[in-house]
């Protein structure tokens, strides 16, 4: 039987996204996620945020699926099982493959609470106005705070225009609006799915 390991990775992939035009992708190994910045003019910034974090909750559903499929046959292969001491050791690891699956599950669970952290709520109201918007999801719309949302989203030389202020709350209605600066860590606890 192979031995259980679980690896915490304090900075796993530092993505840095200085523009639009710095894409990243995502890649599983096998052993934890990869990450490359790739050049991608087309991508929003907005989208960028987003591709990052979804390609690693993909990776973590894969995982998971795994996992519990092992789980079943390992079960089914128990409950066929005469002999006590093989038995005993399926049984063993199942119970690891369960508690690698719930710690999967967590970290998902946790990586899809950062990706939304990093966007203001969703504004489903009608106003076309990025002030009262912004009020209606519980943002006091400062200068200095419409200033930082612009910057956030590369919308550059903020100045308050109407074309501006719609960019905002299009990207504010669509769930998009970031309300963080785009360097995003991802930080992830890669974990020896081999049981």
């Amino acid at each position: 039987m192979k031995k259980f390991n679980k690896i915490m990775c304090t900075a796993l992939a530092a993505l840095t996204i200085v523009s639009s035009s710095a894409a990243i992708s995502s890649s599983f190994t096998g052993t934890g996620f990869g990450t490359a910045i790739t050049a991608d003019a087309a991508k929003s910034i907005q989208d960028e945020v987003l591709d990052s974090y979804n390609k690693i909750i993909k990776d973590y559903d894969k995982r998971i699926s795994k996992c519990e499929a092992k789980c079943n046959d390992l079960a089914a292969m128990a409950s066929k099982e005469t002999n006590a001491q093989k038995k005993r050791e399926l049984n063993e690891r199942i119970k690891k493959g369960k508690y690698i699956i719930k710690e999967l599950k967590d970290e998902r669970k946790q990586t899809i609470a950062n990706r939304d952290a990093m966007f203001y709520k969703k504004y489903t109201g009608n106003t076309v106005s990025i002030v009262d918007a912004l009020k209606a999801i519980g943002v006091n719309p400062t200068t200095a705070t419409l200033n930082k949302i612009a910057k956030y989203n590369e919308i550059a030389n903020y100045t308050g225009t109407a074309a501006q202020n719609t960019k905002m709350l299009n990207l504010l209605k669509k769930g998009k609006l970031l309300r963080k600066q785009a360097a995003v860590i991802l930080v992830a606890t890669i974990i020896n799915i081999d049981f």
